[in-house]
């Protein structure tokens, strides 16, 4: 007749205490695995950022009208002589009914977003004209190209043009001579620079000032 074998009480007892221990040591050994970081903050961090820019069109404005606007106005702060083709302004700053001959200089350049982020907040500097010596220029704005509003978010992918507007050559600018419509363009210098992005400098073609409108 089959007779069961049995085990001590005892003997199982001391076999699931040995087997528990072994399991706790075990996973002690066990290192935790890092989760990723998947916050929205992280996934701004590590997208990057990264513009094209390709120059259009430009010139260099016209300030014969209001040379004490441009970019390298006599250090004293007064008006030179006129230059050949300037006027004496009128008491509402205009020339005989119309300050036409006074434009600030401006750039039309192509962005293209070539990164994984929108991009904000366009900044040109620094901005020079490049004659010699380079005249460091005041960059008066920065603006939708066709709008003239404030520049949106360009998005991943998207190509839009932005217009630069800086102050240009004064027709008194005391280097030998007075700059007016029949001078020489200058290629214009600048690092444009976004929110999001790392600087990419761009350096133009020569751009001319605007010519003289009769008044």
């Amino acid at each position: 007749m089959f007779t069961p074998t049995t085990t001590p009480l005892r003997a199982l007892k001391g076999f699931c205490i040995t087997a528990i221990a072994g399991l706790s040591l075990l996973s002690g050994c066990v290192e935790e695995s890092a989760e990723p970081n998947t916050s929205p903050d992280a996934a701004v961090e590590q997208a990057e950022g990264s513009f094209e820019a390709t120059f259009v069109s430009g010139h260099l404005g016209s300030y014969l009208g209001c040379p004490d606007e441009a970019a390298n106005v006599p250090a004293s702060g007064e008006q030179g002589p006129p230059a050949a083709g300037d006027c004496a302004p009128d008491e509402e700053g205009g020339c005989g009914g119309g300050n036409f001959n006074c434009s600030a200089a401006m750039l039309r350049l192509e962005i293209v977003n070539t990164g994984d982020v929108a991009l904000h907040g366009f900044t040109a500097d620094p901005l020079q004209i490049m004659m010699d010596p380079p005249l460091g220029a005041e960059v008066l704005a920065i603006v939708d190209a066709d709008s003239g509003e404030a520049i949106e978010a360009i998005a991943p992918g998207e190509s839009r043009q932005i217009r630069v507007e800086f102050r240009g050559i004064s027709p008194n600018d005391g280097r030998g001579g007075a700059f007016n419509a029949n001078s020489e363009g200058y290629p214009v210098q600048l690092v444009l620079d976004a929110d999001e992005a790392d600087p990419v400098p761009l350096t133009t073609p020569e751009v001319s000032p605007l010519p003289e409108i009769a008044t």
